[in-house]
């Protein structure tokens, strides 16, 4: 069986040797991968991609900065509006900020900033799920088309906006159930030993602990959410039939799929470290305010453009996660292993030309130069 998508970060690929799969079960457009391939897989198609993808998230933030920097000089440089503002990405420098207390005008910016950010939110969940579906289409060689792509996101767009809505709710009572339960631990302590030292070292340890294991939890929540998104889209489930499939997925394959995220999560960290350095630059212009307004300017630009690299990276991520448990629950995972005309002959393959784009191959390709294609698979 092909698994589809190419190869161009074959180190990623373990033995570099065909998959062999024997299974009972029916054939389904998933195929299981190993860990490298859904890692490489990944980093292809968002390369690929990213041309299409990058103008749209840039534009975007530049349009919701632009918004929020408005409502700001509108308002007459309001703390409030700055603190709302600042769920659009906006940074304003504190000499910028005047007024306090807010009057009737700051409470209509206020409102104005809260639907520009729910909507915000929307067009973000739309873009996320446009990423999915041309993904998906790349990596089973659909021919994708942007706006088509657009077109099935915006047919699922209430499922997307409610499974968003109800992974929000989980994790804010996850936080505020801890936090809650921190308070009564800390309260009640200081209650019974009001002015015990000891007290208020087991208050602090325990404090420790309790923020430890809701990031725990947290981390683990959210990884069993990793593929909503996918099973939304490719899968046609909706809000709560999505968590629930997500679940079940990810269930027996959750360090696979938290170390696929973790490593394209530091990859992105990575992409993004000119906004650190950006950010750097701009607390000097807290001190020289001459130099703020330029560095403003360049964080906007660069969180812009780092917005538009970065954002579409880890739905691509999530697609070939999906595909990659989607495979393996309807097919048994084997691991590579050469076949027999590989140890007889000493070939890496029988091509010659390759099976996709039909270039010229030799026999000790591993890989199409012209497209990349994975030559060991067959």
């Amino acid at each position: 069986m092909q698994q589809g998508g190419t190869q161009p970060f074959p180190f990623l690929i373990h033995g570099g040797f065909s998959l062999d799969y024997e299974s009972e079960k029916p054939k389904s457009e998933y195929v299981p991968m190993d860990f490298g391939t859904v890692l490489s897989n990944s980093l292809s198609y968002w390369m690929k991609n990213l041309k299409s993808f990058w103008i749209l998230y840039f534009a975007l933030h530049i349009g919701f900065i632009t918004v929020g920097y408005g409502i700001l000089f509108l308002s007459g440089s309001n703390y409030i509006v700055a603190e709302i503002a600042a769920l659009l990405g906006v940074i304003f420098p504190d000499w910028l900020i005047a007024v306090i207390f807010p009057n009737t005008v700051t409470i209509i910016l206020i409102i104005i900033i809260v639907v520009i950010v729910i909507i915000n939110i929307i067009i973000q969940t739309l873009l996320a799920g446009m990423v999915v579906q041309h993904t998906a289409d790349h990596h089973l060689k659909r021919s994708p088309i942007l706006s088509e792509s657009l077109s099935v996101s915006r047919s699922q767009i209430w499922s997307l906006i409610g499974a968003q809505i109800l992974i929000i709710v989980i994790t804010l009572g996850i936080t505020f159930g801890s936090i809650g339960l921190t308070a009564l631990a800390f309260a009640g302590t200081f209650f019974l030993f009001p002015i015990n030292p000891f007290a208020i070292l087991v208050v602090g340890i325990g404090v420790l602990a309790g923020v430890v294991l809701m990031m725990i939890l947290l981390i683990y929540i959210m990884t069993r959410f990793a593929v909503v998104i996918p099973s939304i889209i490719l899968g046609k489930f909706s809000a709560v039939e999505s968590i629930r499939h997500s679940w079940r997925l990810v269930n027996g394959n959750w360090w696979r799929t938290f170390g696929v995220s973790f490593i394209i999560g530091l990859l992105s960290s990575a992409l993004g470290m000119p906004l650190t350095i950006g950010s750097m630059i701009l607390t000097f212009g807290f001190v020289f305010p001459s130099i703020t307004l330029l560095a403003i300017s360049i964080i906007v630009i660069v969180g812009a453009v780092m917005t538009g690299i970065t954002a579409p990276l880890g739905n691509t991520t999530t697609t070939m996660i999906y595909h990659d448990l989607m495979g393996r629950q309807s097919m048994e995972y084997r691991p590579l292993k050469p076949k027999p005309y590989l140890a007889e002959t000493g070939r890496v393959h029988q091509h010659n030309v390759c099976p996709v784009c039909k270039a010229p191959v030799s026999a000790s390709d591993r890989f199409c130069e012209k497209c990349g294609r994975n030559l060991t698979i067959d």
